[in-house]
């Protein structure tokens, strides 16, 4: 694979895993003021917010797999490398649909603002998996 793809596709990554992580903070409901008040009084989070903070996590190991095929790019062209990718682009979706999620009310913020965001995402980092597999099968196929 040329190694110049492979340096863009890490800094997207990169840039998709920051994106990742920042954006939904902005967008969960607690950010807009929407908290649950407890019978006692007390005042919690609503789930999207535990889903936004779960984002910064999940963006760490994509920031990482960029930075190593920004840096190190001869070394990181294998058909296992973009599975991983793909892997780590579910996970996000995964977590604001299935893991965690976010409100039951779809016109909350979450729902209009943070859960798209994290579906398009998450979706350009498996888009960005399934490039580095095809083209690291295609770059098999033409050594045979």
């Amino acid at each position: 694979m040329n190694t110049g793809l492979l340096r863009f596709l890490g800094v997207a990554l990169v840039l998709l895993a920051v994106a990742l992580a920042v954006i939904p903070q902005f967008t969960d409901c607690q950010s807009q003021g929407s908290m649950i008040t407890l019978a006692n009084g007390k005042v919690i989070p609503m789930k999207c917010h535990w889903t936004a903070m779960a984002q910064i996590a999940l963006a760490v190991p994509i920031v990482l797999v960029g930075l190593a095929m920004a840096v190190r790019p001869r070394k990181m062209t294998s058909f296992w490398l973009g599975i991983f990718i793909m892997v780590l682009g579910l996970l996000p979706i995964l977590t604001t649909t299935l893991l965690i999620g976010t409100c039951v009310t779809p016109t909350m913020y979450c729902n209009v603002a943070m859960k798209p965001v994290i579906f398009v995402l998450g979706g350009l980092v498996m888009l960005i998996g399934l490039v580095v597999t095809i083209s690291s099968l295609m770059k098999s196929r033409n050594k045979v």
